[in-house]
């Protein structure tokens, strides 16, 4: 039971994986977090009050910020990891994503990552191409 349990909880992590890589405002967000964290962790000393005003703290502040607001905005990826596997087990179901999936136009930018993401493994990604 252990074994089953962790092998769930290591595809949960893959998953969430494919979903951050495949959502590039979440992505991003991660990789300015990192950037800024690993920036204020090797270059900076005790005297951080010092260079509040310094143009590296500012582009820092820059950087972290949009990071924080890309990450939030797109809620750490969590709404394209729930279209993803939603449209994976459809596809496993019923051999295609659901017929709403198919007019892009009406789907947000983090729902439409993760039904790509699903229709791309499922090698189905010519259905969701809009049709005139």
């Amino acid at each position: 039971m252990k074994n089953k349990t962790e092998n769930s909880k290591i595809e949960e992590i893959r998953d969430y994986a494919k979903c951050v890589y495949a959502n590039k405002f979440t992505l991003t967000g991660y990789i300015g977090l990192a950037v800024t964290a690993a920036t204020c962790i090797i270059f900076k000393q005790p005297q951080i009050i010092e260079d509040i005003t310094s143009m590296s703290f500012v582009s820092e502040l820059m950087i972290g910020s949009y990071s924080l607001i890309s990450l939030v905005g797109t809620a750490f990826g969590l709404e394209t990891l729930d279209s993803y596997r939603t449209t994976k087990q459809q596809i496993e179901k019923y051999g295609k994503p659901s017929n709403r999936y198919y007019n892009k136009n009406i789907m947000y930018y983090c729902d439409t990552a993760g039904i790509k993401l699903a229709a791309k493994e499922a090698d189905l990604e010519h259905l969701l191409i809009k049709k005139n």
